[in-house]
């Protein structure tokens, strides 16, 4: 289970003394017109190119829930965390160079895998675009756009001793770390059990439990912060759980076909110190 938290946590989910507005929470429908557009919030591991004031109040290699700054594990601490994968989706995009502050820092996105923005991603000499105009710029002046593969995991903290127990969040694999999501889903798609009549079946997605921590990479001279994996001890979710774990499963799947699921990227460092030139062809 979860270790010892500190109390950095800026808990954005949880409000007391409120209990007057229980006899209304049954009728209401006032959050209703958001659920036209989910943007979930990312978990965010803190880099070495991160912001200095995220550095200085939570510390490199912690991991964060952005928007909000609620702490979820510190690395220098050990700490680690239960989640709790209820949906996964690609999402191919085009980033801006971090310099760029002209720009969005995503300029296309696509859930096509036909698309150009997906096209681009998946091939190692087209994953770089150079600004138009830096052409005749040093080497080290030149801007690229950045085309990237994410792989999604919408999901929820499942950690009854952990401040943000029941907070939907997005693990999101890229860029330095997308190696490790293709280990996320190898491992995942192994999660199996017997049944009374001897047959191994597949765990559904939304009913595994897995326990997270952020960890130190090193490729080379390049180093940054990632996510590992490895089963909880209590490997699937509480009996019950289950429907309204597979009901969020379902939500997610139709407002993901219907182009309504978005996540919140709002920085370029996830694993930006690795060389993504060198991620392997997918």
């Amino acid at each position: 289970m979860a270790k010892s938290r500190t109390d950095d946590n800026t808990d954005i989910t949880r409000v007391e003394g409120a209990g007057f507005l229980d006899q209304y929470v049954e009728e209401d429908h006032s959050l209703d017109g958001m659920d036209e557009y989910v943007l979930l919030p990312k978990l965010k591991i803190i880099h070495g190119s991160s912001d200095h004031a995220l550095k200085k109040q939570f510390g490199e290699g912690s991991a964060i829930i952005r928007p909000g700054d609620a702490l979820v594990v510190k690395q220098e601490e050990g700490q680690d965390f239960l989640f709790v994968p209820q949906y996964f989706y690609v999402e191919w995009c085009k980033w801006s160079e971090r310099d760029d502050n002209d720009t969005p820092n995503i300029m296309e996105s696509s859930f096509d895998p036909r698309s150009p923005t997906a096209r681009k991603a998946k091939d190692k000499d087209l994953r770089f675009e150079l600004y138009e105009g830096h052409e005749d710029r040093p080497a080290k002046e030149q801007w690229n756009y950045r085309y990237v593969e994410h792989l999604r995991f919408p999901g929820v903290i499942y950690d009854s001793e952990h401040p943000l127990d029941g907070t939907t969040v997005v693990l999101s694999f890229e860029k330095g770390e997308h190696y490790q999501g293709q280990n996320f889903i190898s491992a995942i798609k192994m999660r199996k059990r017997r049944t009374e009549e001897g047959l191994l079946v597949q765990i559904p997605l939304w009913a595994q439990v897995w326990q997270l921590n952020t960890a130190h990479r090193e490729r080379g001279a390049k180093n940054w912060h990632g996510f590992d994996f490895q089963p909880a001890a209590q490997s699937v979710i509480d009996v019950i759980d289950v429907p309204a774990m597979k009901a969020e499963h379902e939500r997610f799947k139709e407002l993901h076909e219907a182009n309504r699921l978005g996540v919140q990227d709002e920085d370029q460092d996830e694993g930006d110190n690795a060389d993504t030139k060198e991620q392997p062809e997918f």
